[in-house]
């Protein structure tokens, strides 16, 4: 072996232009697959990491029924109560959050209330929502944020007596920050003008939600229960397993239950596979291209070389022989090729700064990842084996009389 391999490697320097032509082929082509694949990786765990939080919210609450067990013992039930998508809806135990939050597919889940008040001397309804100023994942998505400040700021949990309008009712009631708002009968200070957008939990107040409990039990002629809400707010996991979320959680909210999420969960999961595979296609085109030009030019080669494979061949040479030497001919050529192509890519990956240019934003930093690069060197090895075995054949299966009869 060790002899066959000194003879391919003086075959190779005797065609120095052909040899690093072909070197350079996989040099290139590994380079650029290197740097191609940790570009478009890194955006796509980029664009993942936004596409996986597409649409990955929604609520569930269960529609108010008519039997006793159902009701809510409110002093006016003909202008308030409990709503959810604009309709009255059952009060439920916050022991169900726990449930949810306990699923492999959600990744948050928070109590939230939104109830009606009516007020009798101007004849107007006001819808409030209750919501828990700890949690910042399943209130973030489905409510509001701080990121949603017009003015002042966002109710902090220590907070009492202060709460927040939505952008356009504090237009239309004409309440700036500062300025006080009465809420069924009891009087609150604007601390905060927000807009939610178009959030599921959206109302003209908010408030938090254990200050909502006792002002909804002055509407009451009973109490409600401490942990008493009407709606539950609920991130899942991931796009992927989003609907996969809402079936588990409608399973323990019981059959009457009803969920409200976004529809575009399901392309940004469809999103997430098609950036994978286009990762995958554009890299294999180019190995596949580059191990086409290989086998092309080490055919060329062998043709070249009928006269010197048929003189060999009769002075007592084996196919065997000749084939390996062809082999090893082209697979030689290639580790040099791929060798110096893995450390020209990592050289530009970490000297030309690819995300910058690119204008991708990323908290996750470029780089090499050094299992694929292994399996392009894996693959352009496989390659040379490739490109040298037909010419090979082609060379082994000569007939000495042919190769020499032009001598």
């Amino acid at each position: 072996m060790k002899e066959i391999l000194h003879y391919a490697w003086i075959e190779i320097i005797r065609r120095p232009a052909r040899s690093i032509g072909n070197m350079l082929r996989y040099s290139l082509a590994l380079a650029i697959a290197i740097v191609l694949f940790s570009v478009l990786s890194f955006s796509q765990d980029a664009s993942a990491s936004v596409l996986n939080s597409t649409g990955t919210h929604f609520i569930t609450y269960l529609p108010q029924c008519n039997s006793e067990a159902c009701a809510v013992d409110l002093k006016d039930p003909l202008h308030e109560g409990f709503i959810a998508n604009n309709t009255l809806s059952k009060v439920l135990s916050a022991d169900i959050v726990s449930q949810i939050t306990a699923l492999d597919t959600v990744k948050d889940a928070s109590p939230f209330i939104l109830f009606r008040f009516y007020d009798k001397i101007t004849d107007t309804y006001t819808l409030v929502a209750g919501f828990d100023p700890l949690n910042t994942t399943a209130v973030k998505t489905n409510c509001c944020s701080s990121e949603d400040i017009i003015t002042g700021e966002f109710l902090k949990p220590t907070d009492t007596g202060l709460v927040m309008l939505e952008e356009s009712f504090a237009l239309a009631e004409t309440l700036p920050v500062g300025f006080r708002v009465d809420i069924g009968g009891q009087s609150f200070r604007v601390g905060g003008i927000i807009n939610a957008g178009v959030r599921p939990g959206k109302a003209d107040i908010y408030m938090p939600i254990t200050e909502l409990r006792n002002l909804i039990n002055t509407r009451l002629n009973t109490a409600l229960p401490p942990d008493a809400t009407n709606i539950i707010l609920v991130e899942s996991n991931g796009a992927n397993v989003h609907y996969q979320a809402i079936d588990q959680v409608k399973e323990i909210m019981g059959d009457r239950s009803l969920v409200s999420t976004y529809a575009c969960s399901k392309p940004a999961s469809t999103a997430m596979g098609i950036g994978e595979n286009g990762i995958w296609l554009v890299s294999g085109i180019l190995l596949i291209s580059v191990i086409a030009l290989a086998l092309k030019s080490e055919y060329s080669a062998v043709l070249e070389r009928r006269r010197d494979i048929g003189i060999l061949k009769a002075i007592g040479l084996s196919d065997s022989t000749i084939l390996w030497q062809i082999v090893s001919q082209s697979v030689i050529q290639a580790v040099i090729g791929a060798v110096a192509g893995i450390l020209l890519g990592v050289v530009l990956i970490y000297t030309i700064p690819f995300a910058s240019i690119s204008g991708i934003s990323s908290q996750d930093t470029l780089g090499v990842d050094w299992i694929v690069t292994l399996s392009a060197f894996g693959l352009a090895v496989t390659g040379g084996i490739a490109a040298g075995i037909i010419p090979a054949l082609s060379a082994a299966s000569m007939r000495p009389a042919e190769s020499l009869r032009g001598l």
